[in-house]
C-alpha cells in the first residue's frame, strides 16, 4: 500500500510547503491520480493540510471548491457536493447545463440552489432516480471542468464521514470510477467514522494508482515544543506535549484552555470559546437521541451504569443502546475492554456535550443522578459532582456530605474540592456558624491550587473558629504559614508558627513536629541556612506509623545540612532520606510531595544530578496530575536550574565549573521581567524586606506585594530565595543585569 505519512500538518502549515508526492499530483507531474485521500483523527490536522492544497493548487491553475463541513443537513441528497460548488455554479449560470436531459436538469435543479431557476426542480428521493441523479451529477462536475479552464476543477470534500447517503453514494463511484483528467477530487475523513465501503474502495484506487492516500502523522515532540508559547518552562511544556499525544488540535485546545496535562475531571469548568466551538461540531452532528445520551453521560460520567444513564436521559434502555451505538460509530465515545466502559474520546469533548445542555437540564439530570446514587447509598465523593450543582440553603445533611467529599479529595482533587467546599458554605443558612472544618479544608484546597491570598484569610478564619485541642487549630496555622511563606511573607510565617508552638497543649505532639517541620521551611526559603529553626525540628524523629511524614523530616534536614555546609553526616543523611521517598508509593507520598522538592534541591547542590532529577520529575508529575498547583512552579524552576547545567551525561566532578549554560538560562528567565520588576528581584536578591523595598522605591507595601506576585509567577518559582537565586546566578558573571531587561 502506498500509504505515505507526509508529517503532522501542523509542520506543513507552518512552513508553507506540501510534500513532494503530493506536489506532483497537483503540477501535473505525476499522470493517473485523480483522487487525493487524507484520513486521519480529530485534530491531527486535516483542514488545516487541505488549506495547504487549496493554496498550492491555486498557484498551479486549478480551481479549488470546497464544502464547509457539517453545514449540509444529512437529510438533503447531494448537500455536501451542493454545499461546495453552489458558489461557483452561481457564477457559471443556467447555461452550464443548456445541453442536458431535461429530467437531469429538473434534478440538479432541485438539488443545487444555483441553478433552481433552469427547470422546475425534483427532489430526487427515490431510489431509482438517485442512480440517474447520480450521472447527472457526475455530468454536471465534468462540465464544470470544462467551463473553469487551465488545469481543471479540485473538489474538497471535508469530514466526508458526515456526508449526506447520496453524496457518500457519489463519491463512492467516483472513487471506484475514477473522473477523467480535469477533474481532482479530495476527500478527507476521520477512519473510525468514515463509510466502511467508501473506505474499501479508496484502498482498491490506492493499489491501482489512482488514489494518492495522506495520513497526516502525529506530531513529533520537537515539532509540538516549537508551537508552544515561549512564557512555559520546559518542563511544562513538555507534560502539555505528553497530553497531546501529537495531536495538534489537542494541543491547541490545552494552551487556549490554559489547562493542566491532565485535564479537570469537571465538565462544569469554564472554557474558551475558541476550544469549546471545535468540540461542539462534533455534539451538532448527532441526531437528538443521541445528543441527549451525550449529555446525559457527561453529567453521569465514567464508570458507565445503564441505570443512572437511563435516569438522567429519561430513556428506556433500548434507545439508550441505540444511541450509544451512534456515539461509539461518530467516535464521541470509545469502548475500553468491555461493552459497558465508555469513554468520550477526549475531555474536552465532554465539556462540550456537558455545555451543550441548558442550564435547566443540567441541574435536573443532576438532581435525577443524586437520587438514585443516595437510594444506592453511594459515598460522599461519589454523591458530591451532582450535590454541588443541586444543594439548597438550609441543607444541613447536603453541606455534609460534600464536606465529607471535600476532605476525602482534597489532596486527590483539590479543584474539585475548593468548588465542593464553597457550594457547602453557601448552603448553609446566615445564622449559622461555620464549621471550623469546613473552613480548612477550602483555605488548604485554595492554597494547594495556587489561590494562595485567598486560603490564607479561610485558614485565619479557621484557626479563629477552631478548638485548639482538636486538631484543626494546628493544622490551619499550619497551612496558614504555608500559604504566607508563598506569598513571600516569611515574617509573618515564621511569627506565627512560633507563636503557635508555645500555644499548643502538651500532648499535642505529632502537630508540634508539624509545625517545627513548616518552620524549618519557611527559614529554608527565607534564610537558606536556618540554625535555630533546623534545632527546633531535630529533637522529635517522626513516628514511626507515618513512614511519609519520617521521608519529609530527613529531607528537609538534609536541606538544611546542604544549606549550612555541615559536614558531618550530611550525605548519608542525604541518601536515607531519599532510600525511604523511593520505597513510598505515589499515594502514600502525595501528602507530604514537598519532600521531594527538599531532596531533590539537596541532591542538586551535591551535584547528584540524575538523582535530583529523579525525585523532581516525579515530583512535579504527580503535582500535575493532582492540581497541586503550589508545587508545581518549585518544581520545575529546580528543573530548569537543573536542565541550565546540562547534565544528561554523567554525573561531573564535583570541582568542576557550572560554566555558562547557568548564566544563559537565568538570563533567558530574567528577561521576562520588566524593568521595575528587575529591580526589586535584585532588592530581594539582597535580602531586603518587603517594608525595606517599599520605602526604597517610594512605593507602597501592597505594591511591592503585587509586583512579587508577577515575579514568581514569571520566573515560575514560588519564594525568595528561588529569585536570589536567579539573581545570584547570572549577577556572578559581572555588573551587567541592567543590560538584561
Amino acid at each position: 500500500m502506498s500509504t505515505n505519512p507526509v508529517g503532522s500538518a501542523t509542520k506543513l502549515f507552518l512552513d508553507g510547503r506540501v510534500d513532494a508526492d503530493l506536489a506532483a499530483v497537483l503540477d501535473g507531474t505525476a499522470t493517473g491520480v485523480r483522487v487525493i485521500e487524507v484520513s486521519g483523527e480529530a485534530g491531527v490536522g486535516k483542514t488545516r493540510l487541505l488549506g495547504e492544497i487549496t493554496g498550492y493548487a491555486r498557484d498551479h491553475g486549478w480551481t479549488v471548491v470546497s464544502n464547509i463541513s457539517g453545514t449540509a443537513p444529512r437529510d438533503l441528497p447531494f448537500g455536501a457536493f451542493a454545499d461546495a460548488l453552489d458558489d461557483i455554479l452561481a457564477f457559471c449560470g443556467d447555461g452550464l447545463v443548456a445541453g442536458f436531459s431535461y429530467e437531469h436538469v429538473r434534478w440538479l435543479a432541485g438539488t443545487f440552489p444555483a441553478l433552481a431557476t433552469a427547470a422546475p426542480g425534483a427532489d430526487p428521493r427515490e431510489f431509482k432516480e438517485l442512480y440517474h441523479a447520480f450521472h447527472a451529477v457526475r455530468g454536471l462536475l465534468g462540465a464544470l471542468c470544462l467551463e473553469v479552464g487551465g488545469n481543471g476543477l479540485v473538489v474538497i470534500i471535508d469530514d466526508a464521514h458526515r456526508a449526506d447517503d447520496a453524496s457518500l453514494e457519489l463519491l463512492r463511484q467516483l472513487a471506484g470510477r475514477p473522473p477523467s483528467a480535469g477533474l481532482m477530487l479530495v476527500v478527507a475523513h476521520r477512519p473510525r467514522q468514515a463509510d466502511r465501503m467508501l473506505r474499501e474502495l479508496l484502498a482498491a484506487g490506492d493499489a491501482a494508482g489512482v488514489v494518492r492516500r495522506i495520513e497526516p502523522a502525529p506530531l513529533e515532540e520537537r515539532e509540538a515544543l516549537v508551537l508552544l508559547p515561549g512564557s512555559l518552562n520546559e518542563f511544562r511544556r513538555r507534560g502539555i506535549v505528553r497530553a497531546a499525544g501529537g495531536n495538534p488540535g489537542t494541543l491547541e485546545a490545552l494552551v487556549l484552555a490554559g489547562a493542566a496535562p491532565y485535564p479537570d475531571e469537571e465538565p462544569a469548568r469554564e472554557l474558551p470559546v475558541a476550544v469549546m466551538s471545535r468540540y461542539f461540531r462534533d455534539i451538532r452532528a448527532l441526531s437528538p437521541l443521541g445528543t441527549l445520551v451525550a449529555q446525559a453521560l457527561a453529567v453521569t460520567g465514567d464508570p458507565f451504569r445503564m441505570d443512572l444513564l437511563r435516569a438522567v436521559a429519561e430513556l428506556s434502555e433500548p434507545e439508550v443502546w441505540a444511541a450509544l451505538d451512534e456515539l461509539v460509530g461518530d467516535d464521541v465515545l470509545r469502548a475500553e475492554g468491555t461493552l459497558l466502559s465508555f469513554r468520550f474520546r477526549d475531555p474536552f469533548l465532554r465539556g462540550a456535550a456537558y455545555r451543550s445542555a441548558g442550564a435547566g437540564w443540567r441541574i435536573g439530570g443532576h438532581s435525577r443522578a443524586g437520587a438514585v446514587l443516595r437510594a444506592d447509598g453511594a459515598p460522599p465523593t461519589v454523591l458530591a459532582p451532582h450535590l454541588v450543582h443541586t444543594i439548597a440553603a438550609g441543607d444541613e445533611a447536603g453541606a455534609r456530605i460534600l464536606l465529607d467529599a471535600a476532605r476525602a479529595c482534597v489532596w486527590s482533587r483539590p479543584a474539585c474540592t475548593v468548588s465542593w467546599a464553597r457550594a457547602a458554605l453557601q448552603s448553609l443558612e446566615p445564622a449559622a456558624e461555620v464549621p471550623a472544618d469546613l473552613l480548612l479544608v477550602l483555605g488548604e484546597a485554595l492554597v494547594m491550587t495556587g489561590s494562595y491570598a485567598d486560603g490564607v484569610t479561610y485558614l485565619g478564619a479557621a484557626c479563629a473558629h477552631g478548638d485548639r485541642a482538636a486538631g484543626v487549630w494546628a493544622e490551619a496555622v499550619e497551612w496558614q504559614a504555608r500559604g504566607l511563606r508563598l506569598l513571600g511573607r516569611h515574617a509573618e510565617a515564621t511569627g506565627r508558627l512560633r507563636a503557635a508552638l508555645n500555644g499548643l497543649p502538651a500532648d499535642a505532639d505529632d502537630h508540634r513536629l508539624r509545625l517545627r517541620m513548616e518552620l524549618l521551611a519557611a527559614e529554608l526559603d527565607r534564610h537558606g541556612a536556618p540554625d535555630p529553626a533546623r534545632e527546633a525540628a531535630a529533637p522529635r524523629p517522626a513516628p514511626p506509623s507515618d513512614p511519609a511524614l519520617g521521608a519529609h523530616l530527613l529531607a528537609l534536614l538534609a536541606a538544611a545540612d546542604v544549606r549550612q555546609g555541615v559536614t558531618g553526616g550530611m550525605e548519608t543523611r542525604v541518601d536515607q532520606a531519599a532510600r525511604q521517598a523511593d520505597s513510598l508509593s505515589d499515594d502514600e507520598i502525595v501528602r507530604h510531595l514537598e519532600l521531594l522538592r527538599w531532596l531533590g534541591g539537596a541532591e542538586l547542590s551535591l551535584m547528584r544530578y540524575q538523582a535530583a532529577r529523579g525525585h523532581l520529575e516525579r515530583g512535579l508529575a504527580l503535582a500535575e496530575r493532582h492540581g497541586l498547583l503550589f508545587l508545581t512552579a518549585s518544581f520545575s524552576a529546580q528543573l530548569n536550574d537543573l536542565l541550565s547545567r546540562q547534565v544528561d551525561g554523567p554525573e561531573p566532578d564535583p570541582g568542576s565549573s557550572l560554566g555558562d549554560p547557568g548564566d544563559v538560562a537565568a538570563v533567558n528567565q530574567l528577561r521576562q521581567l520588566s524593568g521595575r520588576e528587575l529591580e526589586i528581584a535584585m532588592l530581594v536578591s539582597d535580602g531586603r524586606t518587603n517594608q525595606q523595598i517599599a520605602r526604597a522605591l517610594d512605593l507602597s507595601h501592597k505594591t511591592v506585594e503585587t509586583y512579587l506576585a508577577r515575579i514568581f509567577k514569571k520566573l515560575g518559582v514560588c519564594s525568595r530565595a528561588q529569585v536570589a537565586a536567579l539573581i545570584g546566578r547570572y549577577g556572578h558573571t559581572g555588573d551587567q543585569l541592567h543590560k538584561v531587561s
